[in-house]
């Protein structure tokens, strides 16, 4: 028989699941509690008939060490699946076309992606004086900066609709891209600094071989990473429990309150989601009137599948981002099918489309009606595709991304103010430690690390 859990971890992403599963192997006790019906946050794979489709995260980028961790320790490494060699190029919409970035410094002079201006502005960046990146630079000044105007037009711009679904004007670079200011300060340029960074971690691998690198899935999809941490975990999360109140006892402890009425009692307690709805669950942090604002972009996620003859793009590549400069009413397109295979039946096609963000929020909740009328003609238009979708599917994520901006420095400061002021509390999750599924997976870890070494009870060996 187990003893009582010690650790309340609310939300069962990625982020819960991997520090619940790292306090287990130290012998902590945790319990999960998930507002929804079901686990993995964003992470949706699902499958109807013949078709297998994402509606959320489409690709896992290796190379974290929690990642491997966990891909060898759950048995998962077996599963992944690599994306099609054939698929390796990446569009950017430029004069309403599709461009294939040059795919090497070879390949540069010729691609229509920049102009002739647009690659010279380019290519004087290490001869650049560094500048003065600050905690208040905007992702486009850096960018126009160091790069120049057109390569954050139809780079930098995309790249972040891609990334963020956000807007490069408000997001702080020092926050969502911190390696570009590591780069610039080691090296004076990014060219120097990329190449000083590398340097850096091969002598910090010694003669380890280097981490695989690349995007991957797994046969079943995505959704087989957090149905594998919770398979797990001796504990089950608990579905169905949204957090209403969560107070300090006079010893020490978190008094939580669920739906219901139903109240229970830990040492320590890890918030790995956020919303307003849970800010106002817990206490002001210290020195504040009240928790800081996190800003999100809402985001559309569309399946649609066509004959292969109805489309005439070769869709010979990862998928097409969009710049907001060329006006079209959604972010990106992701070739699903001609990256994994058995995404779709044979003849078919099968794409992700991505609608709504900081550029587009409306857009996001869009039905189907408002997404075949005003959309779709666009998708169609870009990717010379003669018939209408055979099938149809989509998600809607109204808080899908957080927004790394100028202003969110104020709630990471508020997160250090209250895991340094209050015994046992602890914050971690896509709103604080980056955004991608490895991000989230080494911050549960790293939380796991700090809960286990400040608990106050004894640990199983």
């Amino acid at each position: 028989m187990s003893k009582k859990p010690s650790v309340a971890i609310i939300g069962a992403g990625l982020t819960g699941l991997s520090a619940g599963y790292f306090l287990q192997k130290e012998g902590v006790e945790a319990q999960i509690f998930e507002a929804s019906g079901r686990m993995g946050g964003a992470i949706t794979t699902q499958r109807e008939g013949d078709y297998l489709f994402e509606q959320g995260p489409s690709t896992l980028l290796r190379g974290s060490p929690v990642l491997e961790t966990l891909l060898r320790e759950l048995d998962l490494a077996k599963d992944l699946t690599p994306p099609n060699p054939k698929a390796k190029k990446r569009f950017v919409v430029r004069g309403g076309k599709p461009v294939a970035l040059p795919g090497g410094p070879l390949a540069f002079p010729f691609s229509p992606w920049l102009s002739w201006k647009g690659k010279l502005r380019l290519l004087t960046e290490p001869f650049r004086k560094r500048g003065a990146a600050t905690k208040s630079e905007t992702v486009a000044n850096f960018a126009q900066r160091r790069l120049g105007r057109e390569v954050l037009d139809y780079g930098v711009n995309p790249f972040v609709g891609g990334i963020y679904a956000g807007d490069p004007k408000k997001l702080a670079v020092a926050l969502a891209f911190p390696t570009l200011v590591e780069a610039e300060e080691k090296g004076g340029s990014l060219f120097r600094g990329f190449l000083k960074l590398a340097k850096e971690k091969k002598k910090a691998r010694g003669g380890a071989p280097r981490p695989p690198k690349g995007t991957v899935s797994f046969a079943s999809g995505l959704e087989k990473l957090p149905q594998a941490l919770a398979k797990a975990l001796h504990r089950q999360p608990l579905l169905n429990s949204p957090l209403q109140k969560a107070e300090p006892t006079e010893d020490g402890h978190w008094r939580l309150t669920f739906a219901g009425g139903e109240q229970k009692v830990f040492e320590q307690i890890l918030l790995t989601t956020w919303s307003d709805e849970l800010a106002a669950a817990l206490p002001a942090p210290p020195d504040r009137e009240s928790w800081p604002h996190i800003d999100y972009a809402p985001v559309q996620v569309i399946t649609l599948t066509y004959p292969r003859e109805a489309v005439e793009h070769a869709l010979d590549g990862f998928g097409v981002l969009v710049p907001e400069i060329e006006n079209l009413p959604f972010l990106g397109v992701i070739f699903a099918s001609s990256l994994f295979s058995e995404r779709a039946p044979s003849g078919e096609v099968l794409l992700n489309l991505f609608v709504g963000g900081k550029r587009h929020p409306e857009k996001a909740s869009f039905n189907e009606a408002q997404v075949r009328r005003e959309i779709l003609p666009a998708v169609a238009k870009l990717l010379s595709i003669t018939e209408q979708p055979k099938f149809y599917a989509a998600r809607h994520w109204p808080q899908a991304i957080p927004q790394y901006t100028l202003d969110h420095q104020s709630f990471l400061l508020a997160r250090h103010g209250a895991e340094k002021n209050w015994p046992g509390f602890f914050l971690a999750g896509n709103m604080v430690d980056g955004i991608s599924m490895p991000q989230c997976l080494e911050s549960g870890h790293q939380a796991a690390q700090k809960i286990r070494s400040s608990l106050k009870t004894p640990t199983k060996s």
